[in-house]
């Protein structure tokens, strides 16, 4: 039998507004309804996370529990989701990832050598081998987010390092309406092709932990998180 581990969330820093683009671009579309428009902005948010996992937390202090268990992850908080595990560790050592999960799946240990995630849910991961026993405070899980699609707050990063390339592909969404006073398709594919060269290069940048290494690293603090065993 299969337990689920369910990890709740302590807030991040989601405190700038839709407003933050917004101002800078609802004289741009005549017309455009407040709600529209955030969607759209909304939904270009979520897809540059989602193609360059940018944004990235830890969630420490994990409580490992013995058995085949699914850890599940989502949602980080109120704001967030995790659409993908970038890392695991066991009591500070780093565990290899497996691509699914192996075929013998009834070894057990006191300590794990690998995580695979869940098919279909990159947010819940599987250590194995099994665990022979409880281990608290055992796991440390880095993880990329992405924003829920009803919120009005995203991260202080979106703004502070990628508030450009959000702008870019918003645009692009924007002026690809059709029969809109607005419409302008082909410059829309200019800010289209800009959004992804951005998407490309912060992707660079996340996988080398923003501090020019080569790998991904699993980082020292990226934000706390505790467990709780249902």
């Amino acid at each position: 039998m299969v337990d689920a581990v369910f990890l709740e969330g302590a807030g991040c820093e989601c405190d700038v507004t839709l407003d933050t683009w917004l101002k800078d671009s609802l004289p741009l579309f005549p017309g455009a309804v407040r709600s529209l428009l955030s969607r759209e902005l909304v939904l270009t948010a979520r897809e540059f996370f989602e193609r360059t996992f940018a944004w990235q937390g830890l969630i420490e202090n994990v409580n490992a529990k013995a058995g085949d268990k699914q850890y599940w992850q989502s949602p980080y908080d109120q704001y967030s989701n995790v659409i993908g595990i970038l890392g695991v560790a066991f009591n500070g050592n780093a565990l290899t990832p497996l691509p699914q999960r192996p075929a013998r799946n009834t070894e057990t240990s006191d300590v794990p050598t690998h995580y695979y995630a869940e098919p279909g849910h990159p947010d819940v991961f599987h250590l194995y081998p099994l665990l022979a026993t409880d281990n608290d405070d055992a796991l440390d899980i880095f993880v990329a987010l992405t924003p829920k699609q009803s919120v009005e707050h995203l991260p202080r990063i979106a703004a502070l390092k990628f508030y450009d390339a959000i702008l870019e592909g918003f645009m692009a969404r924007m002026l690809m309406h059709p029969n809109k006073p607005y419409s302008a398709p082909q410059l829309a594919m200019i800010h289209r092709r800009n959004f992804i060269a951005q998407c490309g290069r912060y992707m660079g940048q996340a996988k080398q932990g923003y501090v020019q290494a080569q790998n991904w690293s699993f980082p020292p603090s990226w934000g706390v998180r505790r467990s709780q065993t249902l």
